[in-house]
C-alpha cells in the first residue's frame, strides 16, 4: 500500500465544471441563512426556488391557479394573495397537491435556467421541497439538509408570518 497524499479524483457532476448543492429543510429551518452564508463568502451563487415561485397576473401560472382555486384568492390589487392561497392549501392536502402540480413544473424550469445561467463553479439551490419536487435528482450533485428544533421553527414562523401558534404549528 502506498502512502500517497494526492487528493481523490473529482466526483462527476451533472453539469461540466459546476457543482450544484441542494439545500433543503423544513419551514423556518435556516435554509436561507445557510445559503446566504455560502454566497456571501464567494463560495457559491444562490438560487432560491421559493423566490422563483411567482405567478404574476397575466401569466399562465396565474391563470391556472385562479382557475383551480377561484377568485377568492385574488387580492384587491388583482394579484394572487399568498396569505389567502396559503390558508386554502395548508388546510387541505388535496388542494396543496393541486397547487404543487401547477407550480413545481414552472419553478423547475426557472431553476434550470438560473443554474445554467450562473457563471459560478458552485451553485446552492435552496428549496424547501427539494426532494418532493424531484429537484434533488434532477439538478443536484449533493444534498445538504438544514435542521432546527420544532419549537424554534414554530417561533420563527409566528414572528415571520405574524400568526398564532396554532397556525404556525400547522405550517411546521
Amino acid at each position: 500500500s502506498s502512502s500517497s497524499s494526492s487528493p481523490p479524483p473529482p466526483r462527476p457532476t451533472k453539469r461540466p465544471n459546476k457543482l450544484v448543492i441542494g439545500l433543503c429543510g423544513g419551514i423556518a429551518s435556516g435554509k436561507s441563512t445557510a445559503a446566504r452564508h455560502l454566497s456571501s463568502r464567494g463560495v457559491a451563487s444562490h438560487v432560491n426556488a421559493d423566490l422563483l415561485a411567482t405567478y404574476p397576473r397575466g401569466s399562465g401560472l396565474y391563470e391556472g391557479i385562479v382557475a383551480e382555486f377561484g377568485r377568492g384568492i385574488v387580492g384587491a390589487d388583482g394579484e394572487v394573495d399568498r396569505r389567502k392561497l396559503g390558508a386554502v392549501v395548508f388546510a387541505d392536502g388535496e388542494k396543496m397537491k393541486a397547487l404543487t402540480g401547477l407550480v413545481w413544473p414552472a419553478v423547475g424550469e426557472r431553476v434550470e435556467r438560473d443554474i445554467e445561467g450562473s457563471d459560478a463553479d458552485v451553485v446552492v439551490l435552496e428549496a424547501a421541497v427539494l426532494g418532493e419536487a424531484g429537484w434533488d435528482e434532477r439538478f443536484c450533485d449533493e444534498v445538504w439538509r438544514v435542521a432546527v428544533d420544532e419549537e424554534v421553527a414554530i417561533e420563527r414562523v409566528m414572528e415571520r408570518d405574524r400568526c398564532g401558534e396554532d397556525v404556525a404549528r400547522g405550517r411546521v
